[in-house]
């Protein structure tokens, strides 16, 4: 990765968020906030500052000069929560309102038109409960091994 700090046309840069790009731009006029501009893979366009900032205030460069770096994959976390999609009914599951709420242990009943998880309430499931469910949750998991005991 090249070290020079000043952005050039044509220089191929990165962006954490964005991914890799081009510089397609930089304005003279010292008076521009965000006068250097790279276009992205995905053809959109970001402005920055000449130190490669996203925002004038910020603390942390946010555009850099070479390709985007390969990251090692054990850096990257990798969420294996299955979709509510393959939930079968009065599949166990936990579920609460907020993150300060505590986790209840529930049945699977649907899914909400709001797009939120449907669960039978107290203990109940599809055939106790003639399968109406109870109430709509925020937040959802599947239990661990320890919470199925």
């Amino acid at each position: 990765m090249k070290t020079r700090k000043d952005f050039r046309v044509g220089d191929k840069v990165f962006s954490f968020t964005r991914g890799s790009g081009t510089v397609t731009s930089v304005m003279i006029d010292e008076l521009i906030h965000y006068p250097v501009r790279v276009r992205f893979a995905d053809e959109q366009e970001e402005n920055y500052t000449r130190s490669g900032k996203a925002y004038e205030k910020s603390n942390f460069q946010a555009l850099f000069h070479g390709d985007f770096p390969d990251i090692p994959k054990e850096w990257i976390e990798v969420e294996d929560k299955p979709r509510l999609e393959d939930l079968k009914i009065d599949d166990k599951v936990m579920v609460r309102s907020n993150s300060r709420s505590t986790w209840i242990r529930r049945r699977f009943a649907g899914i909400h038109p709001d797009g939120r998880i449907l669960a039978f309430g107290d203990g109940s499931d599809s055939w106790s409960s003639a399968g109406n469910p109870s109430a709509s949750w925020n937040e959802w998991r599947l239990p661990t091994e320890d919470e199925m005991k």
